[in-house]
């Protein structure tokens, strides 16, 4: 197998370990795998939809990420219906979007998000 460096932040580190523990992974190298072939399966999922939709998009992120998240929702303004935004304990913030239109816009809606560093998750929701 050919062999990836990654360089990620002492938090994420942490919590990749915490979760190789808990969950019985054999390594970091099947944690990672583990990990992509889910993002595999999930973007096989969002490009498979297709035709006008319906969706509830949710995401959480650290308090302070507010602009990344304007930023990336104005170009989208033709699909956005509805957002709402909350203040979670600890600093955290989660946004809730419904939206309404074709599968492609909503998935690169997703994909913004997803490609952004100013988020911890990402969840889309059909109907």
């Amino acid at each position: 197998m050919p062999i990836v460096s990654i360089s990620i932040t002492s938090e994420l580190l942490k919590e990749m370990n915490n979760l190789e523990k808990s969950e019985g992974f054999s390594g970091r190298s099947d944690l990672i795998r583990a990990g992509v072939r889910e993002l595999i399966n999930l973007k096989q999922e969002r490009t498979s939809l297709t035709g006008e939709l319906q969706s509830i998009l949710i995401i959480t992120h650290e308090e302070g990420k507010e602009q990344s998240v304007t930023k990336i929702k104005h170009g989208f303004d033709n699909i956005i219906q509805s957002h709402m935004h909350f203040k979670l304990g600890d600093k955290k913030c989660l946004e809730l979007f419904v939206l309404h239109g074709q599968a492609s816009n909503i998935s690169d809606l997703v994909k913004q998000f997803q490609i952004s560093d100013s988020m911890d998750k990402i969840k889309l929701i059909t109907a």
